[in-house]
């Protein structure tokens, strides 16, 4: 007989892989944007973009119990800073390797080896015109993400939800102007709007701290069938586009995604899902990381044989990064680098019970 406590550690693994799985199922629409953005059409979801927002919230959502566990124990932020680094880099290096490569051809082997250089040291390029990241696009939203990562262990964790609530609300008016500037919120990836970015990161980032803690405090805890969600995403990334372009996306970003990630967070989850659910959100991270520089590269290639608009080339390179990423998520890289434990140890750094000194 399965034990009350035993069933809760199943339920709260299930919701964690489900939430893993959100991100990874997120990361799929924003390919299916960027494919159709490549072959210079509108594809079926021209408001993929969002899913992006979506992604900033869930990286507040699943990053509070862990910073502030790891805070509490009396971890130094930059010790936490420098292992985010070291886990999410090589991953994303793979893509800028790529995206550098396809880089070249058009605009040398010098400038793209720069580009990849300063992507490494998440150095924007923001002069010009452009990609602020011209070796790997995606390459915006971590850097932005890993900036609030930031500022969420040196000040964000000691904020109280009205404080949060506060940011994410003057972020949400910036976000607003942004929005009426550009004519919707997908601002933060070029030189034109890259200043902008800090707003859309810090609407959501924040909102998201506020709901892991609300979700965690929560005593009553409803739970809803693990398709839900699922389904509810790419339906709302679909129907986005019969929105009005700059009310819909706030919309959207405001209310409808905390929304999507609350029901996210509070499924319940079979263990026949279980597998499938799993290797999407393993999948997640080495799809976004390398989904664009396999697209620009293969468009090259595709242009010198005219495949580019073909349907079979297009689901053969939807299908090969479905297949590298997998790939990826199999191999070591996705753990990143592990540090060294003597790196920023804590002020009054305990063994754990167990190990004795010597």
């Amino acid at each position: 007989m399965t034990t009350p406590n035993a069933s809760s550690c199943a339920a709260q693994g299930g919701r964690i892989i489900a939430l893993d799985a959100m991100r990874g199922l997120a990361a799929v629409c924003v390919v299916i944007h960027h494919e159709a953005a490549y072959h210079s059409s509108i594809g079926i979801l021209p408001r993929g973009y969002l899913a992006v927002d979506f992604f900033f919230l869930l990286s507040g959502f699943v990053l509070t119990p862990v910073f502030e566990q790891r805070l509490a124990q009396g971890v130094r932020p930059m010790r936490l800073l420098a292992e985010r680094y070291a886990r999410l880099m090589p991953v994303m290096a793979i893509g800028i390797a790529i995206g550098a490569a396809a880089h070249a051809t058009d605009h040398g082997t010098w400038q793209a080896f720069l580009s990849m250089i300063l992507a490494l040291l998440l150095i924007p390029s923001i002069t010009g015109q452009g990609a602020i990241y011209p070796a790997n696009g995606p390459m915006w939203s971590l850097a932005f993400e890993l900036f609030a990562n930031t500022v969420h262990v040196l000040l964000l964790d000691r904020l109280k939800n009205w404080q949060l609530l506060m940011i994410s609300a003057a972020c949400g008016v910036g976000a607003a102007f942004a929005t009426l500037i550009t004519g919707d919120i997908s601002f933060g990836d070029v030189t034109a709007d890259w200043g902008y970015g800090f707003f859309r990161i810090g609407l959501s980032y924040p909102l998201g701290i506020v709901l892991a803690r609300l979700h965690r405090s929560a005593k009553r805890r409803w739970q809803v069938n693990w398709a839900i969600p699922v389904l509810l995403l790419p339906a709302i990334l679909l129907g986005a586009q019969w929105l009005p372009r700059i009310g819909g996306d706030l919309l959207l970003v405001i209310l409808v995604m905390p929304a999507l990630l609350w029901v996210s967070a509070s499924v319940s989850v079979p263990q026949r899902a279980m597998p499938a659910l799993r290797w999407l959100g393993e999948i997640s991270y080495p799809v976004y990381a390398v989904h664009v520089p396999i697209l620009a590269f293969t468009i090259l290639v595709a242009g010198k044989f005219g495949w580019q608009d073909t349907l079979w080339f297009r689901s053969a390179v939807f299908a090969a990064i479905l297949a590298a990423s997998a790939r990826i998520a199999a191999s070591p890289l996705v753990k990143g680098v592990r540090l060294p434990d003597h790196l920023w140890r804590p002020a009054h750094f305990e063994l754990p019970q167990g190990h004795a000194n010597g």
